[in-house]
């Protein structure tokens, strides 16, 4: 409120220092083009932050795989034999970790 005049929003009688709204605050209450910019910028960064996440996650899983101390090195570390280990790493873990699936980008 405006120690002056009394209003919410004074612009006209004082300094908009000494009001309780900041510019970006009176310009984002009074101009219908900011308020839309404001929400595309809002809606967008949600749409890039999905979008990413969705990329993401599915090779998440093989990369954590045979990270240090994930499944495959605690696989190896079993008293097992090594066909057997074999066998568990062939059903458990994807066979296209890092190499890529046959047509797939090889990143190359």
């Amino acid at each position: 409120r405006c120690e002056e005049c009394d209003y919410d929003l004074c612009i006209a009688c004082c300094n908009l220092a000494r009001c309780s709204m900041t510019v970006a605050e009176v310009k984002l209450r009074t101009h219908h083009s900011y308020q839309n910019f404001v929400a595309i910028v809002v809606t967008a960064a949600v749409f890039v932050d999905v979008l990413g996440t969705c990329i993401i996650l599915p090779s998440l899983s093989s990369l954590c795989a045979y990270a240090d101390g994930g499944p495959v090195d605690t696989i190896m570390d079993m008293p097992i034999s090594m066909e057997e280990k074999q066998a568990i790493l062939h059903t458990k873990i994807s066979p296209h970790a890092f190499q890529g699936e046959k047509g797939a980008w090889s990143g190359r």
